[in-house]
């Protein structure tokens, strides 16, 4: 159970130094740069010089560079391993991972200023909170930030595990790619190995990237309940009014914020589904264990990815409509009719909603119980199903092709 603000502070003086660790805003702020260091997500401060944006901007171009060139390399390994259903699959899952790389970066440079200007508000927002605003934050941290870290571990421990994998498997490169050029030669051979390291770490920094688009909606999520609760305090029109700012200021902030997190969230979408189905077919298939496990922990990330993109999307929705009930309960309200609190309802009664029309529904739990627990499991079923039909089809047409060589030879 959520505690609210009065709650919190009444319990947290007692229990503040029982607690052996403390995640601080500022910590998970700290984690996040550095998990999406490699792929340049997070902007340097307005006020930075222009060496380090010339290099920032340099970093991402490389990074950019080497991530999309991965892409056409796992895809023609799939195309020439299509009759091989196991390793067509497992090729898939690899370049739908590679794929969310090169687009989700673009679209971070395609909103770099909006991205600039929100992530820097959110630490000077942190900087400057109150200490009553600052231990409520504290509180959201330590519940939510410990789900970020256990996400951040998984997805590291899968990228470990598929850059490792030529240890357990019989393969000499971490991903089967294929090249124009021959990669079994020295030095050939390390530098495509260097090469699939450095592009699976930035696959591992890109599933990062929903953690960093998490903390944005959880930072909004938390004004909005600080706001909820500073209603009830409201004892006359002036303090309304500056409330009414308050409130405004942070529905500005949420509509810069969901055009491009509906879009990130389209990626996350296909490039999470398509590994997750094609996953389910190595998993119920009588592949090798190893590649079992190796591609268990890839489908179990992508799930982990949509969760962490699922929650803080629908949390930010009832948030915002839990500011409406709370001006029904305030004082201020049972007293006055002021105009403005109709305003204020018929707002707060309108849903923020992460998503694209048409496109992509309202992300939320719901949604992420529909992806994972309908659509998943008809498609894998229908998937298998073709898989089987098509390798009847070839090897009948196999057959035939063989039946026809012999009556040939025969008449011949």
């Amino acid at each position: 159970m959520e505690l609210n603000l009065p709650q919190y502070l009444a319990i947290s003086d007692k229990y503040y130094f029982e607690i052996m660790v403390v995640l601080t805003p500022e910590f998970i702020f700290k984690l996040s740069k550095y998990t999406v260091a490699p792929v340049c997500s997070w902007p340097p401060v307005k006020n930075s010089s222009r060496s380090e944006i010339l290099l920032f901007n340099l970093r991402w171009w490389i990074g950019w560079i080497i991530s999309i060139i991965a892409v056409p390399s796992a895809l023609a390994a799939a195309i020439e391993s299509r009759n091989d259903k196991i390793q067509f699959a497992k090729l898939i899952c690899i370049a739908a991972t590679y794929s969310q790389s090169p687009m989700k970066m673009l679209i971070f440079k395609l909103f770099f200023n909006r991205m600039q200007y929100l992530f820097e508000n959110m630490e000077l927002y942190i900087q400057h909170a109150s200490i009553r605003e600052k231990k409520i934050f504290e509180q959201y941290a330590n519940h939510y930030g410990s789900v970020h870290i256990g996400y951040y571990v998984i997805s590291y421990f899968t990228i470990t595990a598929v850059i490792l994998a030529p240890v357990a498997l019989p393969q000499s490169l971490p991903a089967e790619s294929k090249y124009p050029f021959s990669v079994e030669n020295h030095p050939v051979w390390e530098m495509t190995y260097c090469l699939q390291v450095i592009q699976a770490l930035l696959s591992g920094s890109c599933i990062a990237m929903d953690c960093q688009i998490a903390l944005l909606l959880w930072f909004i999520i938390v004004q909005f309940k600080i706001l909820a609760v500073e209603i009830q305090s409201v004892e006359n029109s002036h303090e309304f009014f500056q409330w009414i700012e308050k409130h405004q200021k942070i529905l500005l902030q949420t509509d810069e914020i969901v055009e491009p997190c509906s879009y990130l969230q389209l990626m996350t979408v296909i490039f999470t589904v398509i590994p997750i189905i094609f996953g389910g077919v190595i998993l119920f298939s009588n592949s090798s264990f190893p590649i079992k496990v190796q591609i268990c922990g890839v489908v179990f990330t992508f799930i982990a990815q949509l969760f962490i993109s699922a929650w803080p999307s629908e949390s930010l929705m009832r948030a915002s409509a839990d500011v409406c009930w709370n001006i029904y309960e305030s004082e201020y309200f049972k007293r006055t009719l002021d105009r403005r609190i109709a305003f204020i309802i018929q707002r707060s009664q309108k849903s923020i909603i992460i998503g694209i029309p048409g496109i992509l529904p309202s992300m939320s739990m719901t949604y992420y119980s529909q992806v994972l627990c309908e659509n998943t499991i008809i498609k894998l079923s229908k998937l298998i199903r073709w898989i089987n039909i098509f390798q009847f089809l070839s090897k009948t047409a196999s057959f035939f092709t063989t039946v026809r060589i012999v009556i040939s030879k025969m008449d011949g």
